[in-house]
């Protein structure tokens, strides 16, 4: 296995067995992409947020295997446990935390990344999580998928990794995820969870349908934080 960057092990402790999860099938299938929201974070700093309680924060709801920047890789959850990245695809998905700025750097870390995800576990499908729940996350990286997978089977070229080989396990290279019962893009004309009222948006935080901890639950719905806000007001006031 190649690796053409740093890479550490800083486990989270939020992470929870993939047979918990309704959308597990049995086997991990995708390569889901996200990106930590904000322009200028700090690596470090993400990866103590999503480390919970190992990391020293209150983040009780969110996590991912990976978070990838230039250079650097960390992992925070073992592959074949769930991180608690998206719900709806918690079960089946590798979940890697981007870089938002999406320079030169960040894009080849996260290209030998997924070709060294493929190399032990063989061809994956990839998503984003905007394209399984109405979010703007991935922000840059969502209109890039389909280079994605064609850098991560370029990649796969120049290593030598024939996918006609049966000895190799990056049999068949990286696939697009084609839209799904859980692979699904937000419906025409929607603008993710910000086109939905706040009352709506309650609603479906107190049926479960965001995950858990505020972190979680405003990222799954994709809005800022003043909007969050008025979202937890709401949920307050029903539950009173």
């Amino acid at each position: 296995m190649a690796l053409a960057y740093k890479y550490e092990r800083l486990p989270s402790s939020n992470h929870s067995a993939r047979s918990g999860f309704k959308d597990y099938t049995g086997k991990i299938t995708h390569i889901c992409i996200h990106h930590w929201g904000k322009d200028g974070q700090r690596h470090t700093n993400v990866v103590r947020w999503l480390r919970g309680k190992a990391g020293g924060t209150s983040n009780t709801g969110s996590s991912a295997h990976y978070v990838c920047s230039d250079n650097l890789v960390t992992n925070l959850v073992a592959e074949d446990r769930a991180s608690w990245a998206a719900v709806g695809a918690n079960g089946y998905a590798i979940h890697i935390e981007m870089r938002p700025e999406m320079s030169n750097g960040d894009w080849a870390t996260l290209v030998q990344l997924c070709c060294n995800i493929e190399e032990r576990r063989g061809s994956m499908k990839y998503t984003n999580h905007g394209l399984v729940a109405p979010t703007q996350c991935p922000g840059r990286y969502a209109k890039r998928m389909g280079d994605l997978v064609r850098a991560v089977n370029a990649e796969h070229k120049r290593r030598g990794n024939d996918p006609k080989d049966p000895r190799r396990k990056a049999k068949g290279g990286a696939v697009a995820a084609k839209p799904s019962n859980k692979v699904a893009k937000p419906a025409p004309g929607s603008s993710g969870s910000s086109a939905k009222s706040v009352a709506t948006m309650a609603k479906e935080v107190i049926q479960g349908k965001h995950g858990n901890g505020h972190a979680q639950r405003r990222k799954s719905l994709g809005v800022d934080a003043a909007t969050y806000k008025k979202v937890r007001a709401a949920v307050n006031k029903r539950l009173s």
